[in-house]
């Protein structure tokens, strides 16, 4: 969806892609913690060439980048 939009900027027209690592929270978890879990799942989709979503629940053996994301 992002991709396909064309973006009118004063140096032309640009594409944009995005890289969306999600986590899940829970009770016991630091701030800290759901963050770098996060950022682990975003580095996961960018390794995998970008634009798309991967979600991680408690570590990286629970992270989801199911084949309709990204979608196209």
């Amino acid at each position: 969806a992002v991709a396909e939009h064309a973006f009118p900027l004063e140096a032309g027209v640009r594409h944009l892609t995005v890289s969306v690592g999600v986590a899940a929270l829970h009770p016991d978890d630091a701030g800290s913690e759901v963050v770098s879990r996060a950022d682990a799942a975003m580095y996961r989709v960018k390794a995998g060439g970008g634009n798309g979503v991967c979600f991680i629940d408690h570590d990286e053996d629970s992270m989801h980048q199911p084949g309709v994301w990204p979608s196209g």
